[in-house]
C-alpha cells in the first residue's frame, strides 16, 4: 500500500492558488464597472457609456460631443453598439407602463427618466436624410425614424471606445 504525506505548506499553497482562481473568475464575471464619474465600462466590447437625460436629437448630439468627461471623446451611439447592451434574456426592468429590456446599471447610472428610458437617440441618419434619426427601442428592441421636426425629446446616451 502507497502512503500518501501532504504538506501543510502545500495546502497553505493551494488555498493560496484557489483564492487567486476565485477572484479572477469573480471579477472576470463583472461586465460593467462604474467610475466615480459615473462612467459604465464594459468589459465585453470595449466601451465607455454615459447617461443623460432626455431631450432633442440636436440637444443629444450636442451634450455628448461637448462631454470632457474623463478626457473627452464622446459622441451619440450607433445602432449595433446600443443593441450590445440590449438583453431580452435577462431580468427586465419594470416601469409602470411595461418592461425596458437593458442591463439595469444603465437605469441606476445618470439621469434616467421613464418615458425615456425605452427609447435612446443614435447617431445614425434614415434615409440618408439628414432630418431623420434613428432611435433605438428597448422594449421592443426595434429601431425607429424620427423627424427633427417634430422635437420629440428621448434619452442621450454617450459612448466612446476605452483608450
Amino acid at each position: 500500500m502507497m502512503k500518501c504525506t501532504i504538506k501543510l505548506e502545500n495546502i497553505q499553497w493551494l488555498k493560496v492558488l484557489w483564492l487567486m482562481l476565485a477572484a479572477i473568475i469573480i471579477t472576470g464575471c463583472d461586465r460593467y464597472t462604474v467610475s466615480s464619474e459615473k462612467v459604465i465600462t464594459d468589459r465585453k466590447t470595449g466601451l465607455q457609456w454615459l447617461i443623460g437625460s432626455s431631450g432633442t436629437w440636436d440637444m443629444a448630439d450636442d451634450w455628448a460631443s461637448s462631454l470632457q468627461v474623463d478626457g473627452g471623446g464622446w459622441r451619440l451611439p450607433s445602432l449595433k453598439e446600443l443593441e450590445t447592451i440590449y438583453y431580452d434574456d435577462r431580468k427586465q426592468a419594470v416601469f409602470a407602463d411595461g418592461k425596458v429590456n437593458i442591463e439595469p446599471i444603465f437605469l441606476t447610472t445618470g439621469n434616467f427618466f421613464e418615458t425615456a428610458a425605452l427609447i435612446v437617440w443614435s447617431n445614425e441618419y434614415c434615409n440618408n436624410s439628414i432630418r431623420f434619426h434613428r432611435v433605438f427601442n428597448f422594449r421592443s428592441s426595434g429601431t425607429i425614424c424620427i423627424e427633427d421636426g417634430y422635437r420629440f425629446h428621448y434619452c442621450a446616451f454617450a459612448v466612446r471606445s476605452r483608450n
